[in-house]
């Protein structure tokens, strides 16, 4: 007498072989979610940083902000730091001082970021809290300004080794044609990621 379910071993085995198939699916789908969101996370404070600073930040804005590195040969070279200025005040602004979390570092002003490490455009000076230029960096409503700044260790190379990111505190200090001596001190610091230079 032959069996009523001649096929149930191999509809077991195919059913056995389908629920591992969507166990192992979901697996690497949690897997590969958890690695894209562990990697991006960097990526999503330097954006909560960009935001802050352009949308947020007053009356002077920072609306981009880049830091380049320079080639291994030129690995003693402390890295830059590119900032673009904007005043979001209906009145101008003098930026008399910037600061870096303390530290003192060299501040110019040009048209492009150095590709080699030379320091070419307006040498503001070295600046520790105070521009040493006077009236400081002039913005008139809606002017923008770029500067350069080279803190010690921002996108530097380190024992040959290039580096990502950037993240610096950042307090401007500015005058109005009523009040001098205001510093405004970012709720967030300026951040972003170390390029090559070219």
């Amino acid at each position: 007498m032959a069996s009523k379910y001649p096929d149930r071993k191999a509809q077991t085995s195919v059913e056995y072989l389908i629920i591992l198939g969507v166990i192992l699916v979901i697996a690497l789908i949690a897997i590969g979610l958890s690695l894209f969101f562990g990697q991006t996370q960097g990526d999503a404070v330097m954006q909560e940083t960009r935001t802050y600073w352009s949308m947020q930040a007053f009356p002077i804005k920072v609306i981009d902000m880049q830091g380049y590195t320079y080639p291994s040969a030129a690995a003693g070279t402390t890295g830059e730091i590119a900032l673009v200025l904007e005043n979001d005040d209906t009145k101008p602004l003098n930026v008399t001082g910037l600061a870096l979390d303390g530290e003192t570092f060299s501040l110019h002003a040009r048209d492009t970021h150095s590709v080699t490490g030379d320091q070419p455009g307006t040498d503001l000076g070295v600046v520790s809290n105070l521009l040493p230029a006077n009236p400081g960096i002039k913005l008139s409503p809606g002017d923008q300004y770029t500067i350069y700044l080279r803190p010690p260790a921002a996108c530097k190379y380190i024992s040959g080794n290039p580096p990502t990111s950037f993240s610096r505190n950042l307090t401007i200090t500015y005058r109005s044609r009523y009040f001098t001596g205001i510093a405004f001190k970012g709720a967030k610091p300026v951040a972003g990621k170390c390029s090559p230079s070219s």
